[in-house]
């Protein structure tokens, strides 16, 4: 274990979260209607940390565990914005690469009266990202690698999330990744890649949609069966509100969230998820347990505004789980 000593001299494990990071601009009311007139009044503009890697580094840090963020921002305003966001809440971002050419990644979110949110986004910074951004010091400094956003970043899918992930392994570190399909992913099969990457992945939680896209497969079963023979050593599927599956393809679990969860904002609800499934790894939670505890992390964190504003300290977190257990 590589570890950080905290203020009281205790050894905390340390997560490398590497993958997206996006700067956000909140902007509200806006109805469907805005774009038929010359001006639309809003309220004042709200700027934010997002992407995948960076929203489940900062609910890690929330939850007291030391995180080192790895990507790549601008040298631009939202660049710096982002950067010293991340230092207010101690993360280590020296492995952060600047790139000179490329604009840091930003989204801006039209959000209407009734909560529904429409994205405009510039995330060609993307396109740049490789595995040797990565450094192996980085890799050598954590304890537990998490990869953010597989599937996001095109030169990353030729070959060098495989590249990465064989450092880490070589390394004796663990793996953990979640997938990000979108829009701009390219890749005419994803189980090729995939075959490549999962020997060397402890971990991999993605959501349902995104497991199936990957698969081919609709039933949970099917999905299961499909990454069985990968050697992985863990796998989930995150369900929404519906909780988790997880297994070790030996035992399967299907493990609800807490009921009576109503949701403010489902913003990074998965990053969140993926935050308290780590969390719990960590402090030496069984892997079911772990997925447990996320879901009542994540299910505490939709009910506040923002990725991961809601998320309270470990051992706080950890009460409203064994809480919520007792209850069942």
């Amino acid at each position: 274990m590589y570890g950080h000593m905290d203020e009281g001299g205790v050894v905390k494990k340390v997560v490398l979260s590497f993958g997206m990071m996006v700067c956000d601009t909140l902007l509200r009311p806006v109805d469907r209607d805005a774009l038929s007139r010359d001006c639309t009044m809003i309220e004042k503009p709200v700027q934010a940390c997002g992407g995948d890697a960076l929203n489940t580094a900062i609910a890690l840090s929330r939850l007291g565990i030391p995180v080192t963020m790895a990507g790549r921002v601008g040298d631009d305003l939202n660049g710096r914005f982002v950067l010293d966001q991340c230092r207010k809440l101690g993360m280590d971002v020296s492995h952060v690469v600047t790139d000179p050419v490329h604009a840091t990644a930003s989204s801006f979110a039209l959000i209407e009266e009734n909560g529904e949110r429409h994205f405009l986004s510039d995330v060609t910074i993307f396109d740049a990202v490789d595995d040797g951004d990565l450094p192996d010091k980085a890799v050598e400094n954590a304890d537990i690698i998490y990869i953010g956003s597989a599937c996001s970043f095109n030169r990353m899918n030729q070959g060098g999330l495989a590249r990465i992930l064989r450092r880490a392994k070589a390394h004796g570190r663990m793996t953990v990744m979640d997938a990000a399909i979108n829009q701009r992913s390219v890749c005419s099969c994803w189980m090729d890649m995939f075959k490549e990457v999962l020997p060397y992945t402890d971990v991999f939680f993605p959501s349902y949609e995104e497991a199936s896209a990957i698969t081919g497969c609709r039933e949970i079963p099917d999905i299961s069966s499909a990454f069985k023979p990968m050697g992985l050593a863990y796998f989930g599927i995150k369900l929404g509100s519906k909780g988790c599956y997880a297994t070790d393809f030996i035992r399967e679990r299907y493990i609800e969230c807490p009921r009576g969860i109503r949701a403010v904002d489902t913003t990074g609800a998965g990053d969140s998820f993926m935050a308290g499934l780590m969390a719990g790894l960590v402090n030496g939670l069984s892997f079911f347990e772990s997925a447990g505890f996320a879901g009542s992390v994540a299910s505490h964190s939709v009910q506040h505004m923002g990725a991961a504003g809601g998320i309270l300290p470990y051992e706080d977190e950890l009460y409203i789980y064994n809480h919520h257990k007792k209850l069942k």
